[in-house]
């Protein structure tokens, strides 16, 4: 994960998985995104519709307020949905239908009031590395 995202308190609805809004903030808060991930958040995107609660949609107001605190994982979000764009148009998938998610998503996102942390983080901009890598896996039998 590069950017820490606290799921205590999401684990608790009726469901025996994330939230489709948990998901797919798994799979954009990674700044290093591979072909992958991009196809499993296509899918996502096309199998749920975008709302302002939980359930067997994407849950905006909360992706809205999370990124209204960090604008990090703002930045994160932002610079992955373009990979998405344009995985979804190199995939034979309906690229309409992910455009149109995600110009919804973005729209509620944007309307969510920043933090003032947020808009002072914004000035420094890309100029500050904002996003934690993995650190690189050892095997069990690998030396430190």
């Amino acid at each position: 994960m590069c950017h820490v995202i606290e799921l205590a308190n999401r684990l608790g609805h009726e469901g025996a998985t994330l939230t489709p809004a948990d998901l797919l903030l798994s799979k954009l808060q990674v700044f290093e995104v591979n072909m992958k991930d991009l196809v499993d958040t296509v899918a996502l995107l096309l199998d749920h519709p975008i709302s302002d609660q939980d359930g067997d949609a994407i849950n905006a107001a909360y992706l809205g307020k999370l990124t209204a605190e960090d604008w990090g994982l703002h930045r994160t979000l932002q610079l992955n949905t373009a990979r998405v764009r344009d995985a979804a148009r190199a995939l034979d998938v309906d690229a309409g239908r992910i455009n149109q998610r995600l110009d919804e998503l973005w729209m509620r996102i944007d309307a969510q009031p920043k933090s003032f942390r947020w808009k002072m983080r914004a000035r420094v901009g890309d100029r500050v590395t904002w996003y934690q890598l993995p650190e690189e896996v050892r095997q069990p039998y690998e030396k430190a």
